[in-house]
């Protein structure tokens, strides 16, 4: 399973988690090759951190299990497309061109980010501003 298909298939488990009301959600995620973490790990942890008002974890390192998760659903995190939003946001928060804009966030389709971007321009979320003759995007 790809890392994509992973995050994929705990956002489509955590959102029937919170559709039936579960109180937990047993993730195993695994620990990498390494033992250090694998990036499947660290995605799912990135995610959940990022939305503390609507999930909490504990780590499977606490109970001697670090390649696992118990998740506690409080409510429904954003779709993919709302969480790639406010990462592009925050990204921009000084100027980046969108060669950087896309490099950054090569997991999504490039057509996808190129949207967004103007569609978070078209809200006024986004400005131009130009350094060295070159279009950066900047958030507002």
């Amino acid at each position: 399973m790809s890392v994509e298909e992973a995050l994929s298939a705990f956002r489509s488990a955590y959102a029937r988690s919170v559709a039936w009301g579960c109180r937990s959600l047993r993730v195993i995620h695994g620990y990498g090759a390494s033992g250090e973490g694998g990036t499947i790990k660290k995605r799912i942890r990135g995610l959940l951190e990022k939305y503390p008002d609507l999930v909490r974890y504990t780590p499977g390192e606490s109970y001697g299990n670090p390649g696992e998760s118990v998740i506690y659903p409080l409510r429904a995190l954003p779709d993919v497309e709302g969480d790639l939003r406010g990462e592009i946001l925050r990204y921009c928060l000084s100027p980046k061109s969108q060669g950087k804009i896309v490099g950054r966030f090569r997991r999504y389709k490039d057509p996808e980010i190129r949207r967004l971007l103007q569609e978070l321009q078209g809200e006024g979320l986004l400005k131009i501003v130009f350094k060295s003759g070159i279009r950066h995007y900047q958030s507002r």
